[in-house]
């Protein structure tokens, strides 16, 4: 059975090289490093037997429903993404999904999934993704998708836990076999001790508070308030270095958390999830009830606390679906979001405020595209931030190219 390390056999391990580099090389084993699989809709894999549990793939086909539910998760209301009758009026002429919709197809944050398999409890943290888009994903579109583990790498210091950095990459096709997107993929699994009450492994301790009603009210005014540029184009000449994009606001709450998993396909009968964790569900007791709590760390406090974080707290894909959403909302239709990347360095704790914001950084044109480069932000209602220095890359129209020109 799974166990915690002890505080001495993880003060050993981190004064101990050898020790690290054997936890690396038992990682890499299971990773299977530079080897690509195949990300199969229910595990394990029938060639490799590898296992992707919680990060398998969760749906193939990109349904009229499944990208409604998509929107409906992350309070994406443009109707690109939802109004057939608006479509015909558009490039595009039949429903798109938008580029974040991945994230439900296959989710990207699982690169260190094999760290479960290791014979001691650890936590799997989302360290930050590069995304790059090829092409527009539309309806009835059904993905493939491969996984290339390519490196894990110590990265425990003096000051911090025992933990390592696990890289890789996930691409996506469709049925076309059409590269859709590339996802390079960096996720930290972090050695854990036994859970105490009030003694937090990963994270930092938040700062709780309450909100009025009136900061409620407000919050949500300011978000009814966020305009969708649609149809009415952005040309790349019209676009200035130094120009603000409209934030974006959002709540994270248990209601939050349950959407945007059940979106991703993650939510599913204790039958379902005893079939897939029969060797380990007793490490997932409810100390009141007895009965196993198959909840993960971003739906419960319970869930979090025992992988040492104190509270739930927001998916990475989550809020990158919030900077996708901001981008859209700016960009119109005719934009294309080709890139997006960020590193996480904080977390977003339940019952909190979020703000997406962005900024113009750059504008040039490359191969005949014509592109501007964004940093964008998430932080919560104190002002720490979640995502302090993401990036993003948009292709525009272009008053001399014309609309559709150079766009996928």
């Amino acid at each position: 059975m799974k166990r915690y390390l002890t505080d001495e056999e993880i003060k050993r391990a981190k004064a101990d090289k050898k020790i690290r580099e054997g936890i690396i090389a038992e990682l890499e084993a299971k990773l299977e490093i530079g080897k690509p699989r195949p990300v199969t809709v229910d595990g394990p894999d029938p060639e490799t037997g590898y296992k992707m549990g919680a990060y398998r793939m969760t749906r193939r086909v990109a349904t009229e429903d499944a990208i409604r539910q998509f929107c409906d998760a992350i309070g994406e209301f443009n109707p690109l993404y939802r109004n057939r009758d608006y479509l015909k009026n558009t490039r595009y002429g039949g429903l798109i999904a938008p580029p974040q919709f991945l994230g439900a197809v296959a989710p990207y944050s699982g690169i260190a999934k094999a760290a479960e398999d290791l014979d001691f409890h650890v936590a799997r943290v989302d360290a930050g993704v590069s995304v790059e888009w090829f092409k527009i994903i539309r309806e009835v579109d059904r993905f493939t998708v491969f996984e290339y583990p390519t490196s894990v790498k110590d990265i425990t210091r003096e000051n911090t836990v025992l933990q390592f950095l696990v890289n890789g990459n996930r691409v996506f096709k469709n049925q076309r076999d059409e590269v859709v997107a590339i996802v390079d993929i960096a996720g930290i699994a972090v050695v854990l001790r036994e859970p105490s009450p009030g003694k937090v492994q990963v994270g930092k301790p938040p700062q709780f508070r309450r909100f009025s009603k009136r900061e409620v009210e407000d919050w949500f005014k300011r978000a009814e308030k966020e305009k969708i540029r649609g149809g009415n184009p952005l040309f790349w000449e019209d676009v200035k270095v130094g120009d603000e994009l409209p934030p974006t606001h959002h709540l994270f709450t248990q209601a939050e958390a349950i959407a945007y998993s059940a979106a991703m396909g993650k939510s599913v009968s204790w039958r379902t999830h005893m079939a897939h964790t029969r060797d380990t569900w007793k490490n997932m007791i409810d100390p009141e009830s007895g009965l196993p709590d198959f909840t993960h760390w971003h739906l419960t406090d319970a869930a979090a606390q025992r992988l040492g974080m104190p509270r739930a707290n927001a998916l990475g894909m989550q809020m990158r679906a919030w900077l996708g959403r901001m981008i859209s909302n700016w960009m119109g239709d005719d934009g294309f979001i080709q890139k997006m990347g960020d590193q996480l360095r904080g977390v977003l704790y339940r019952d909190s405020l979020a703000l997406c914001k962005g900024r113009v950084v750059k504008k040039y044109i490359q191969d005949r595209e014509h592109l501007v480069e964004l940093t964008v932000t998430v932080e919560d209602h104190d002002g720490n931030f979640m995502i302090p220095n993401g990036t993003a890359t948009v292709v525009l129209p272009s008053r001399k190219m014309g609309i559709g020109a150079g766009i996928p």
